[in-house]
């Protein structure tokens, strides 16, 4: 595993939630939801490969959420993987608009409104905190991580 690659993903992540905030601002909710929706992704990514050591085929947001508690639940860090769970059944019409924005902000005549762009950033900051926290508890050595 490449900690070079999860440090990117990462950074990229960061980069497309900021992004995702300003589209919201200045009323492009269409790009907001997708920015949105990449931010969320990317950070799950790079959580998936500091965990398993390799990144996970899926760009579904609620699929990787899956696949990151799977893997904090082996390692047994029960109440981190309790935390993604509640945030998939929680936000779950959330995640789902935002796993729409994927393809329906790029090649679908999909028109996302101002409550719909407030939504998904919204929710790709939440999927984005729990990424933090697995990441803060990796960083002071709280937990296992894959070897590469």
């Amino acid at each position: 595993m490449s900690y070079e690659y999860v440090s990117l993903l990462l950074s990229r992540s960061l980069a497309f939630m900021r992004h995702a905030r300003e589209a919201a601002e200045r009323g492009e909710c269409d790009v907001a939801c997708f920015m949105a929706e990449q931010a969320a992704q990317l950070g799950l990514k790079a959580l998936a490969l500091r965990l398993l050591g390799y990144v996970p085929r899926t760009h579904r947001i609620r699929e990787l959420l899956g696949v990151v508690a799977e893997a904090l639940e082996g390692i047994g860090e029960r109440d981190l993987a309790e935390a993604v769970r509640s945030l998939a059944t929680s936000r779950r019409l959330s995640l789902r608009l935002l796993e729409d924005a994927y393809t329906g902000g790029r090649y679908l005549m999909r028109l996302y409104d101002a409550l719909d762009a407030e939504e998904c950033v919204r929710a790709a900051e939440e999927v984005l905190e729990v990424v933090r926290r697995v990441e803060e508890r990796l960083s002071q050595g709280g937990l296992h991580q894959a070897q590469g």
